[in-house]
């Protein structure tokens, strides 16, 4: 309750200064903002004594966020030596170094409301140490990208030399080289083109570092080219080499995994907008002379489905969500709703061991996924891959699917067999009140679960963080990805308590006449009578919506105040039940709209460093209370697909970019 505390009184501290005259403010914001430093700086000095990574994180997001070349030097002072938690004080300090310099993200129509803040040439200057030092080894390759995209945003020749520099040098592990190329690659370098026609000249092995950097010279090559693409004209002479480049990388099947020949079609399906990701060379050496897509049509080419979404790629992870809220009974219009991604497809049964749902089994949510994902396996080529990963409060794979295993009608008769098995429990008594119909395995985690996912190997889950750029794993993990919820993250598996803090700051009493020291006058103007008025919470992971009463307030004279300036201490000690990257579903930071901010900003940060380098597509698929200002940007972040499946069938979320916050009319939001 103190730190809920301290918001009110920095909230009001932000009232009365939009109160002040505007000589007034201009005189006090940067007194202000040198006490705030200060404050944040004192608190960064506390972290050994904290055991809450969401304390932490919130700290260094605040401090990131302040003025001053001393800023970087700070937070990389944390970087390389974390008191805690130190991985994920790793990656969130690399993220937020990142995104102080980066293009902030906001929906359309807000892109102007947060200006970037562009480094200083001390700022710089240090990011380049930091990435020199960083692309060394392996385990730096998600701080080397953070540093080297901020230095692709300054599209300065000198800065970008370097960089390629670092692309080219074969003694720096192969996955950093991708990584500062992909950065290169957003920042729009202009001396790409030769750069990419030098590398993929260059001798690649079959090997999981390998091939994540041609797969990033495939990529880079996309997005260059991509904007000066003219449909029905044949490619420029000058990109003629790049891709033709690209082409006969495509032909090398003795150097080119498969998964690379599939990121190769992706790209060149994304740069010049064909129907389909054409894995035949000659297909796009025949676009190249026409800029005319080589088929007109679609190609005949079938995918297997869930819940309405393809399942693409050859190593397929399905997260199944198992919190004890997917035990809620279906209505019929809620089964009407579920049906609808089969609908129609039952005439493609092939043969006996392809299942179909039997809908008199389906009572609840977990049993309507668990017959969905049994229909889809069954239709899997037998020689995909596929792990089945159930999470609550935290994940674990299914019996059957320990690590990935072939879809053969056998491995998949087990996995039907393992799915069948589960049970809900009874509820301890003092949960029976709000878990009606038993419990499986908590809350939901889409960290943990996401984690799971992309540690998921050949051998298992690997318990150790190497999931963003162990080579097997680019080569033997999942390279497709199905996210199914129904609530809101609400739990990652960090809790903590902070540190005693104790600060001293100033605050404002008011007063009806002038008072000695310092202070100023506080004009309020006339205020009508509020009336009574409802809001609802509701439990994000039940969806129970609670009403409450707000009561009226009588209308108010203008007035004037004295605001009397007074030293005030603080002190306060806080229990945290999470770390930042889940929200209890009514507090926490908030966007633009009331979408999730900081914590949401996290988890996709976590979400791009995992899957930098291994590039796997995740497809989000929401029911019952699924928020899918969450599930939607995960799914455009990665490329995927999200869609929301209720009672009135599947709603597709339109055009976006990441984590903008929007959505198009009649898709699902908060209450």
């Amino acid at each position: 309750m103190a730190r809920r505390a301290l918001a009110v009184t920095i909230a009001a501290l932000a009232l009365f200064s939009a109160w002040q005259p505007a000589a007034a403010q201009k005189q006090a914001k940067p007194a202000a903002d040198a006490e705030r430093k200060k404050m944040l700086a004192d608190f960064l000095k506390k972290l050994p004594e904290s055991k809450s990574l969401h304390w932490n994180a919130t700290q260094l997001e605040a401090f990131s966020r302040m003025p001053g070349d001393d800023v970087i030097p700070t937070l990389l002072g944390i970087y390389n030596a974390p008191p805690a938690f130190a991985d994920n004080m790793r990656y969130l300090t690399a993220a937020y170094i990142r995104a102080r310099h980066d293009v902030p993200a906001a929906p359309k129509g807000y892109e102007n409301l947060i200006p970037r803040m562009a480094p200083s040439a001390a700022e710089i200057a240090t990011l380049q140490k930091w990435l020199a030092t960083e692309a060394r080894r392996e385990p730096g390759l998600w701080s080397a990208y953070c540093a080297a995209a901020v230095l692709a945003l300054e599209q300065n020749a000198d800065i970008d030399l370097k960089l390629l520099g670092i692309v080219g040098d074969t003694k720096a592990p192969a996955v950093v080289r991708a990584a500062v190329l992909e950065a290169l690659s957003l920042g729009a370098c202009e001396t790409l083109r030769p750069a990419l026609q030098i590398l993929l000249a260059a001798k690649f092995k079959n090997t999981g570092s390998d091939a994540a950097l041609q797969e990033a010279a495939f990529w880079a090559a996309a997005r260059a080219y991509r904007p000066l693409h003219q449909p029905g004209r044949k490619i420029s002479d000058q990109w003629l080499p790049v891709f033709e480049a690209v082409c006969a990388r495509m032909e090398d099947e003795k150097n080119l995994p498969a998964r690379s020949l599939r990121q190769a079609a992706l790209a060149l399906q994304f740069c010049f907008g064909t129907r389909q990701p054409y894995q035949f060379p000659q297909m796009w050496r025949q676009l190249l002379a026409t800029g005319v897509d080589p088929l007109d049509k679609d190609d005949g080419q079938t995918a297997a489905s869930f819940m309405g979404l393809d399942v693409t790629g050859d190593r397929i992870v399905l997260i199944i969500d198992a919190s004890d809220s997917m035990l809620n009974p279906l209505n019929e219009a809620d089964l009407t709703g579920l049906r609808g991604p089969v609908t129609g497809e039952r005439a493609s049964r092939k043969n006996k061991d392809e299942y179909e749902i039997d809908w008199r089994r389906v009572r609840n949510r977990f049993d309507a996924a668990r017959e969905h994902a049994k229909w889809t396996l069954s239709r899997l080529p037998k020689d995909k891959q596929v792990a089945v990963l159930l999470f609550g409060d935290d994940v674990k794979p299914l019996d059957a699917t320990t690590s990935f295993v072939a879809a053969t009608p056998g491995a998949v008769r087990g996995i039907m067999a393992a799915l069948d098995a589960i049970a809900p429990r009874e509820p301890i008594h003092a949960m029976k009140a709000r878990r009606p119909y038993g419990v499986l395995m908590g809350e939901t985690n889409y960290y943990r679960a996401l984690l799971a996912a992309f540690r998921m190997g050949k051998g298992g889950i690997v318990n150790e963080p190497r999931e963003h750029f162990d080579g097997k794993l680019i080569l033997e993990g999942a390279d497709a990805i199905i996210l199914l919820s129904d609530g809101a993250p609400i739990r990652d598996g960090f809790s903590g308590q902070t540190p005693d803090i104790k600060y001293e700051y100033d605050s404002y009493t008011l007063h009806s006449s002038k008072q000695p020291g310092e202070g100023y006058w506080v004009e309020t103007p006339a205020r009508p009578a509020i009336p009574e008025q409802e809001y609802t919470t509701r439990d994000p992971e039940t969806g129970i919506v609670t009403k409450h009463k707000m009561p009226a307030q009588p209308a108010q004279p203008a007035t004037r105040a004295w605001a009397k300036k007074e030293r005030t201490s603080h002190t306060y000690k806080d229990m945290h039940e999470n770390g930042p990257y889940a929200t209890d579903g009514n507090a926490g930071s908030a966007g633009f709209g009331g979408m999730p901010g900081f914590e949401l900003a996290n988890l996709l940060a976590e979400v791009e460093r995992m899957n930098l380098v291994r590039r796997a597509q995740i497809q989000c698929i929401g029911i019952g209370e699924a928020r899918m200002e969450w599930l939607r940007p995960i799914a455009a972040r990665t490329g995927g697909r999200a869609v929301f499946i209720g009672k009135e069938g599947t709603t597709e979320a339109g055009p976006s970019q990441p984590g903008d916050g929007g959505f198009p009319d009649g898709f699902p939001q908060d209450d």
